[in-house]
């Protein structure tokens, strides 16, 4: 109801110590969040917040815990009376009815969808991605994507940020009477099939994520061993009675490790404290 509308969501997988913000312009995400779980009553949290989704985020980046990863796009292939057309879907793969995936090479790539706030965000090329209903095809463009293009209307337009090129990724343009489009390429160059090579880029990336908490969990194994594990999946793994699983953060020179045996040694694992002092 109202009282909802006021807060911000955390969902918080427990199993990998991540979470992802819920806003009423991503409700989306609440679906996904539970179908990735596997037992939600377990491996799920949900946390209500009062600050609004840009106050969360600015006060993880500060402590250098906000992982923003890039999406998962794939440039799709389709053929209409003989002629080549292309469209990037946001998807690890084409649907493989009218779209079939590139023939040579792989077209999956990674791009933010927003302006990431990650170093170096500022030097990022900012593409647009706008759709024609018509002829099926999509007009991209460097920065701000128009109405009307080649005498078609173009809607819906979406932005994608990448790196600079020169790269691994191209962006080429058709011109004319028949299907003005562009198409994205693994390629050094998009030129070929009436296209005209426009520019040049590469995938977005980005480091892995940083936990500040680290899920431990105790159980013990059916001969009476003890078994220590990194998050509940761990122990999920071997035939073993869970006792239960806390958060650990231990300052940075107060390191301590987890001793493992090697398969087949009746040995419990043990803590022991420095790096590496296994």
């Amino acid at each position: 109801g109202d009282a909802a509308s006021r807060f911000t969501f955390l969902l918080v997988d427990r199993r990998l110590s991540v979470a992802k913000v819920l806003t009423d312009s991503t409700p989306h995400l609440l679906y996904l969040f539970y179908r990735s779980l596997r037992d939600p009553t377990e491996d799920g949290l949900i946390i209500a917040e009062e600050r609004p989704e840009h106050q969360i985020e600015a006060a993880y980046a500060s402590r250098g815990l906000l992982w923003n990863p890039p999406t998962m796009f794939v440039v799709c292939r389709a053929l209409w009376r003989d002629i080549p057309r292309y469209r990037i879907f946001q998807a690890r793969e084409c649907d493989m009815g009218r779209w079939k995936p590139l023939e040579q090479a792989s077209g999956v790539f990674t791009a933010y969808s927003k302006k990431p706030a990650v170093a170096g965000a500022d030097e990022m090329l900012n593409l647009c991605f706008s759709y024609n209903k018509r002829h099926d095809v999509q007009r991209i463009t460097l920065g701000e994507c128009a109405d009307d293009w080649q005498g078609l209307q173009w809607e819906s337009p979406q932005h994608i940020h990448v790196r600079r090129g020169p790269g691994k990724l191209c962006v080429g343009t058709r011109v004319g009477e028949v299907q003005p489009s562009s198409r994205i390429l693994p390629h050094d160059s998009c030129d070929g099939e009436n296209f005209h090579h426009e520019l040049s880029f590469n995938a977005a990336t980005s480091k892995p994520y940083h936990n500040e908490f680290v899920v431990v969990c105790v159980a013990q194994r059916a001969d009476g061993s003890a078994r220590i594990c990194i998050g509940p999946l761990e122990c999920d793994a071997v035939e073993a009675v869970k006792y239960g699983c806390f958060p650990v953060s231990p300052p940075a020179d107060d390191v301590y490790s987890i001793c493992s045996p090697s398969p087949g040694v009746s040995v419990e694992e043990t803590f022991c404290r420095g790096r590496g002092c296994c």
